[in-house]
């Protein structure tokens, strides 16, 4: 009897998390959106009470660089990723440390700009403060800059627009240090901003999140559920008129949706004057081989282009200026951004991912760069090596200026890095930037000082397109995604294994030399790089340099000018060894 009664309360507590798996489900369904549409939650802050880590929580991976500075700053440029609080889904933004108080020609001024524009944007912000310093004098004033400028319909300012405010005290480990009854105390002393009881949490350990899902709730669910609605009315084939999706209107015919599209297209792309010189062996960008077929035509996968480079050369002005916005903090100051900011862009019907990378510092120069010794630049440059594992090509920009300076196209860091970019099979565009503070016959010196580096150094990937440019200008930026996107097309495509064959006969026959002779049967195995295996007779592998020759014939023949490519050897085995089996 008692294991009847055991047996029938297992099957109400099943009964029960199964009905509410079943609502919380049906809510996820329910609450379906695109990206862009999605509410906007800003996490802002003074300097160092947790926000990167607090995002890095919500978007559920490391996005943005964690460390702890004290009285320092780690991000400047703000970071935006789509976070997964149980069911609740919304934007998230991780901003600079917020001290409107500084001059206004100091990083942390311009930083405070970006993030103004932030909140104007924003449906909801998230104000954080540390809760093991209590409540501090910045974070009093940072409140009633928000009431000024943010909150309510009397704001003024850059970020004149009325958003809801919900406050949180980070850093309240109830495990550690005063435990429970520091986690009070702290609450209690963040009352006197006048912002409402704050929720206390941990970004670090996750205590906390089920009280920030039950505050966001409330005030995510009516912005979600408008904008579902109006989705549902634009699809409708009755829709008409003006849609209105919770602040994003459209009266012109065009859908609410289509706007905010269109607002993020990039302006300033049509620079006049670029000089974009290509080396020999990969003919004209755009032109389709017969002899190949591209299989990257009609993929949803966007063109991703990290724009990388030794600090101070103009990275986060290129990568502005193809934005058309003030998107990444730019200054005369070096190494000034720090996190990979990416970004995507409707370019000519193809959509573009762009990624701002940290500059290329010399591990020994690590500690001029941040107030912690250079472990924070150490962390940035990590990140900007990983970027190259998951986009498909980078834009290393060289300073113009410089090379004329030193006399030589690329430093040797430049090298290692474009070398590195080769290795990991991605494609590679060298671009000759601030070519406006050059005279025309400085500037054919520098282009050639740089053509000529590339040809020395990097024989693997002749043919590897060389832009000039100038960022602050705009002269030239044009020409950097349609060598891109054409690159990017050579990188996609496959060469028949029968015109393979074909060709290596007629090379044959002709006197191709004796490595062709050697090769008794060659196929491509796959693209992105371009990857081919070739069948060999003889003992002995093919050298190094064979591979580099049979690589280049290839890059010659069937049209891969500028593509890394690789060469897989495989010995062939002896008739008689075959038949002793």
């Amino acid at each position: 009897m008692r294991g009847l009664r055991v047996a029938a309360g297992w099957l109400r507590r099943g009964k029960a998390a199964w009905s509410i798996a079943e609502d919380a489900c049906a809510r996820c369904y329910s609450t379906a959106l695109p990206d862009s549409l999605l509410p906007v939650v800003a996490i802002i802050g003074r300097p160092n009470v947790g926000k990167s880590a607090l995002f890095n929580r919500l978007v559920r991976r490391r996005e943005a660089v964690v460390h702890d500075t004290p009285g320092g700053h780690v991000t400047r440029d703000y970071q935006e990723g789509v976070a997964r609080l149980a069911d609740l889904r919304f934007r998230v933004i991780d901003t600079s440390g917020l001290e409107p108080f500084l001059p206004g020609d100091s990083i942390q001024a311009r930083a405070t700009v970006l993030t103004a524009t932030v909140l104007a944007r924003s449906d909801i912000a998230l104000f954080l403060v540390d809760g093991s310093t209590g409540t501090l004098p910045a974070d009093e004033e940072l409140a009633r800059w928000l009431r000024k400028t943010v909150v309510g319909p009397g704001a003024t300012g850059p970020a004149a627009r009325s958003c809801a405010v919900l406050l949180a005290a980070n850093k309240c480990e109830r495990r550690g240090g005063g435990g429970a009854a520091a986690v009070a105390a702290a609450v209690a002393e963040s009352m006197r901003l006048g912002l409402g009881e704050p929720v206390a949490l941990s970004a670090m350990t996750g205590e906390g999140m089920t009280d920030l899902y039950a505050a966001l709730q409330p005030l995510l669910d009516p912005l979600t559920e408008a904008r579902r609605a109006a989705v549902q009315q634009i699809e409708a084939p009755s829709g008409s008129g003006s849609t209105d999706i919770a602040g994003y209107s459209s009266s012109d015919g065009s859908d609410g949706i289509s706007g905010m599209a269109a607002a993020a297209a990039p302006r300033g792309l049509g620079g006049q004057g670029a000089a974009v010189q290509q080396q020999a062996g990969g003919g004209e960008w755009g032109k389709e081989d017969p002899k190949t077929s591209n299989s990257g035509g009609g993929s949803s996968v966007p063109l991703r282009i990290a724009i990388m480079g030794l600090p101070n050369v103009g990275k986060s002005t290129l990568a502005n200026w193809l934005l058309g916005s003030e998107r990444c903090l730019t200054g005369p100051e070096p190494g000034l951004t720090r996190d990979a900011i990416k970004e995507r862009i409707e370019w000519e019907g193809q959509e573009v991912e762009l990624v701002d990378t940290a500059g290329w510092i010399r591990r020994t120069k690590l500690a001029n760069y941040d107030e912690s010794g250079g472990a924070v630049a150490q962390q940035t440059v990590a990140e900007a090596r990983g970027v190259m594992q998951f986009v498909h090509a980078v834009a290393l920009l060289v300073d113009a200026a410089r090379c004329l300076e030193l006399g030589q196209g690329l430093t040797h860091r430049e090298i290692t890095l474009a070398s590195d970019v080769v290795a990991e099979g991605r494609l590679l565009l060298i671009v000759a930037n601030k070519l406006d503070t050059l005279t025309p016959a400085k500037r054919q010196h520098a282009m050639r000082l740089v053509r000529e580096a590339v040809e020395d150094n990097l024989p693997d990937v002749s043919g590897v397109p060389i832009i000039g440019m100038s960022a602050m200008t705009g002269e030239g930026v044009g020409m950097l995604l349609p060598a891109a996107a054409a690159m990017y097309r050579r990188w996609n495509q496959r060469v028949p294994t029968s015109h393979l064959n074909r060709w290596k006969a007629a090379e044959y026959q002709v006197g191709g030399g004796q490595v062709l002779n050697r090769i008794t049967y060659i196929s491509q195995v796959k693209a992105r790089p371009p990857t081919f295996v070739a069948w060999v007779s003889g003992s002995t592998a093919l050298s190094a340099p064979s591979q580099r020759f049979v690589a280049a014939q290839i890059r010659k023949e069937f049209g891969f000018g500028g593509v890394p490519i690789r060469i897989a050897v495989r010995l062939k085995q002896p008739r008689r060894q075959k038949r002793a089996r």
